[in-house]
């Protein structure tokens, strides 16, 4: 593996959290199933509408003004910035 994609990965890892699915979670999650998307997609949809975090997808249904979605190319661009600095 080359030394950058290596620091990139080890970026990533740093900043993975494990989180269960809350009551605060769910609730949302049950509000985001009403407009079509899938269970899986509603439960991480809400996770990041609860935590703040910036969403990386190619799934265009999940685009929304509560917070920002990245696809992957704009998430890789936007690390490989931060790793550089």
């Amino acid at each position: 593996m080359e030394i950058e994609a290596k620091k990139f990965l080890e970026h990533l890892l740093q900043r993975y959290k494990v989180r269960n699915v809350d009551p605060e979670v769910a609730k949302i999650s049950a509000k985001l199933r009403e407009t079509g998307l899938k269970l899986p997609d509603a439960i991480i949809t809400a996770t990041a509408i609860v935590v703040g975090a910036i969403l990386v997808s190619k799934d265009e249904k999940i685009k929304t003004s509560q917070f920002e979605v990245l696809n992957p190319k704009e998430f890789v661009e936007r690390s490989s910035e931060v790793l550089r600095t």
